[in-house]
């Protein structure tokens, strides 16, 4: 860990310092919870009074356990810091970006939807951001796939101090209402990529054991409209 010291010294709350310094002493020892227990401790004492100062310190502090021996530890800091950040977009995005990179590495799809799901905060009714809105559909339905058809494996990689996994029904559902979103956004550019989606997301509505028939049925009606939109406009398209 080369740089590590370097990076130690550009962190300015003593204490955020020395716990960076004895976690990446014990790396391999010390636990997830044990590091967010500690790490909320200090986020309770220190991010009200010197907030900047905190979010600056807690990034150094989450690269330094990027270069150590237990992967899971840098994602509980990320973890926590898309928690604090939430109604500060640029602060929200980086902790995002970073802990989606970190959950990536370690295959954690469930860690990955939570990461993409402080992304689309961030980008969703921003006109600005609706290519990353869109690229974080792509990535959400992704992972969403790979937990719903190889969900045992899927979720044996997921590690949390404070819930377990949602069920492989309710990936399935959260599927569904991805593929039907990306649709609506992309039909007009790729009207056939988006015919795809809804009938995978018509299929997923339809099934019996799916829960709460009454919403199925209204989110199936919804799919049947935005297919015959994308008839309409693939007959404009071709004429």
């Amino acid at each position: 860990m080369p740089i590590t010291p370097a990076l130690l010294q550009k962190i300015q709350i003593p204490e955020v310092g020395r716990l960076t310094d004895y976690v990446i002493q014990n790396n391999r020892h010390i636990s997830p919870r044990f590091l967010s227990r500690e790490f909320l401790t200090m986020q309770d004492r220190y991010a009200d009074r010197y907030y900047d100062t905190f979010c600056h310190d807690a990034g150094v502090m989450a690269k330094c356990l990027e270069q150590g021996k237990n992967p899971e530890l840098p994602g509980v800091i990320y973890s926590a810091m898309c928690k604090l950040t939430e109604f500060f977009p640029r602060k929200l995005e980086y902790f995002a970006l970073k802990g989606y990179q970190v959950a990536e590495r370690n295959g954690d799809f469930i860690h990955m939807m939570a990461r993409l799901n402080d992304l689309k905060k961030v980008y969703k009714n921003n006109p600005d951001k609706l290519m990353q809105y869109i690229d974080v559909l792509y990535g959400q339905e992704r992972c969403l796939k790979e937990l719903c058809y190889n969900y045992n494996n899927a979720i044996s990689t997921f590690r949390s101090v404070s819930r377990p996994p949602a069920s492989r029904e309710s990936y399935y559902l959260m599927l569904a209402n991805t593929q039907t979103e990306l649709a609506k956004l992309i039909r007009r550019k790729y009207p056939d990529q988006a015919k795809k989606k809804l009938l995978c997301a018509r299929n997923i509505y339809s099934r019996d054991r799916i829960e709460s028939p009454e919403r199925n049925r209204a989110s199936i009606a919804y799919i049947d409209m935005n297919l015959r939109k994308i008839e309409l406009i693939k007959l404009i398209q071709e004429s």
